[in-house]
């Protein structure tokens, strides 16, 4: 990230060739100044860290050399250093305001191509706020962030990746940044999205509790939902589909939040097997529910436990590839959008939900616990597909002729 050089700087750059680019300065500090613009809370964490202290990580971690934190910001970050209004820097800077959420791309790309001594830019977000101040020589730390023309960006990065958290809806594109700069992507923009999985994930970072518990939790939640079915059928249904659908989408978030915890290793069940025990549970309890039925003859209640047992064990046998990381035995539920395009059906994406089969159970599970088990029935005969279909099972084994 280079702007319009001097012509020493030319020669210099040719003499050294592209090496020279590649480079770092001997020290490159961050400086942090109070954003006194600011209309929300600046210490309330965003996506779990607050992004004063974010901003001085994800700078080490590209290589700058030293973090000073200016008089009036309002948190204080670990590992940076506390400075007063013209205290000496002396060397390349980047000035940014304690607001800005910045992608650490950018942050990598300063540290690579440094400027010259008498270089100077503004970085300016998608909204055309001045966000950070970017030189070859800082002298002194500044009372306020100066004001130079506009950086030319490079194709990698643009204002599209920094943001200042001035006002609250800000918070939607500072968390998007901050997704992608440890490659979670920007979430989903659907309604289920803005309105379910993005408000989860931030009370799941705000909450600060070990991946361990929230795993613990997400599992409690899934595999209590067969719990709840049995003891009303048809309130039982309703709120065993609420919690299996609870349990489901906080497992959901446990990956991105574990990103997000880049120093939380703790694990207590492996995310991915939570779904399938939950719909084991959930489909067994509702066959029984069904089965218990003195209305229907003995003949219709061995279909019913016959299809429902099917159903769970497919569950329980997905659970058990996964945990065996066994990749021959396909027994993943097959995409609802890939389905949909397959049979040429098209689905606005700002209605896409990623729980289709969860939030569909709930919906019926307001009529009773019939239409819930048929769907739940549907959902572990669909695992059976995949296994009975797969060419890859077939020749791995070399039982497909």
């Amino acid at each position: 990230m280079t702007g319009e050089g001097d012509d020493e700087g030319e020669i210099a750059d040719d003499a050294l060739g592209d090496a020279g680019l590649l480079l770092p300065p001997a020290t490159l500090a961050l400086v942090i100044l109070p954003d006194n613009e600011a209309a929300v809370d600046l210490g309330r964490p965003l996506l779990g860290r607050v992004p004063a202290e974010r901003l001085v990580d994800d700078a080490r971690a590209a290589g700058f050399t030293a973090a000073l934190v200016a008089p009036g910001v309002r948190s204080a970050p670990v590992g940076a250093d506390e400075v007063a209004t013209g205290d000496r820097v002396g060397g390349p800077a980047l000035v940014a305001l304690e607001s800005a959420c910045i992608h650490n791309e950018i942050l990598r790309l300063m540290v690579e191509h440094p400027l010259e001594p008498d270089e100077r830019f503004t970085l300016y977000d998608a909204v055309g706020r001045p966000t950070a101040w970017f030189c070859g020589d800082l002298r002194q730390v500044p009372a306020v962030m100066p004001i130079s023309e506009e950086i030319t960006w490079p194709a990698e990065v643009g204002p599209g990746d920094l943001a200042r958290l001035v006002y609250a809806e800000d918070r939607r594109r500072a968390e998007a940044i901050v997704r992608r700069s440890r490659g979670l992507g920007e979430g989903d923009g659907s309604v289920y999205g803005r309105w379910i999985a993005a408000p989860l994930l931030r009370a799941l970072t705000a909450a600060d509790r070990p991946v361990a518990q929230v795993e613990v939790a997400a599992l409690a939640l899934a595999v209590g939902s067969g719990g709840l079915v049995l003891v009303h059928p048809w309130l039982g249904a309703l709120a065993g589909a609420l919690a299996l659908f609870a349990g489901v989408e906080i497992a959901r978030q446990i990956p991105p939040l574990r990103h997000l915890r880049a120093g939380d290793r703790t694990a207590f069940a492996s995310e991915v097997v939570i779904r399938p025990f939950g719909h084991a549970s959930y489909t067994a309890a509702l066959t029984y529910v069904l089965v218990a039925d003195a209305s229907r003859s003995g003949a219709a209640d061995l279909v019913l436990l016959a299809i429902g047992g099917a159903a769970v064990v497919l569950s329980l046998g997905q659970a058990r590839s996964l945990l065996r990381r066994q990749a021959t035995l396909p027994l993943d539920l097959p995409s609802s959008a890939g389905l949909a395009a397959r049979l040429g059906i098209r689905w606005p994406a700002r209605w896409r939900a990623p729980l289709v089969i969860e939030l569909l159970v709930g919906a019926l599970a307001l009529v009773g616990p019939g239409l819930a088990w048929g769907v739940m029935v549907a959902a572990g005969l669909a695992r059976l597909w995949r296994w009975f279909a797969s060419p890859a099972l077939a020749e791995g084994s070399g039982r497909g002729r």
